[in-house]
């Protein structure tokens, strides 16, 4: 079993057309391209039975986006991975 956290950057890329911006309005395209720094935690555990085994994972990351210049969105991300294992 571990516990961990995490630091990091995100890059990010805003569709204009999905945010009804055109591509001559200033404030949505300066902030179309964004790097973030981001944080979050992991929480991960392994169970072995001979040479067979298993794993979890679970990740998440935080981090706040600047939308259109005028917005800004906190933005949470988890994923859980599940490994089935053998030993050779």
């Amino acid at each position: 079993m571990g516990f961990g956290t995490k630091i990091g950057l995100v890059n990010t890329t805003d569709d204009l057309e999905a945010l009804d911006s055109a591509e001559s309005d200033d404030r949505a395209v300066v902030t179309q391209h964004q790097m973030h720094p981001c944080f979050g935690f992991v929480l991960s555990g392994e169970v072995w039975s001979g040479s067979t085994g298993g794993r979890i994972r679970m990740d998440q990351m935080a981090y706040i986006e600047i939308v259109n210049a005028t917005t800004l969105e906190m933005k949470n991300n988890s994923v859980v991975m599940v490994d089935l294992m053998r030993k050779f």
